[in-house]
């Protein structure tokens, strides 16, 4: 089956969209009290300071550095090997759909259960076991 028109592939991408949020709330809710919580605790910042600065540097650290964290992930899986046709394009598309939503179960179930996990970790090994299978 060849996707050739590109809507076809719109609902992939609003489930990845759906997927990263879901991911980035996994982070949020494992990481940010590992980076706030000292600020926070010794009141050095209110619990509303804490969330607003915190919502504003993540945002930033994402927009300035993501292109190089995500060029570093892309690495990992060679896009070539999936990308000779456009069924294969569909193919990672779905892949790399199915790494965010493994990270974000992942991230959310170490979260819910109070275990420091590394969401670096997290989603470089959803990739790789995407680049295995």
């Amino acid at each position: 089956h060849v996707v050739n028109n590109v809507a076809d592939q719109w609902p992939i991408v609003a489930a990845a969209s759906v997927f990263s949020f879901a991911t980035a709330w996994g982070i949020g809710a494992n990481d940010t009290a590992n980076s706030w919580g000292t600020s926070f605790g010794s009141g050095s910042v209110s619990l509303r300071q804490a969330f607003v600065l915190a919502m504003i540097f993540e945002a930033c650290g994402a927009f300035m550095l993501g292109a190089h964290v995500s060029g570093t992930i892309t690495s990992i899986v060679d896009p070539q090997s999936f990308c000779v046709d456009n069924y294969s394009r569909v193919v990672r598309m779905l892949g790399m759909a199915s790494s965010l939503l493994a990270a974000a179960v992942w991230m959310m179930v170490a979260s819910a259960f109070g275990l420091p996990v590394s969401d670096t970790h997290a989603i470089v090994g959803a990739v790789v076991g995407f680049g295995i299978v």
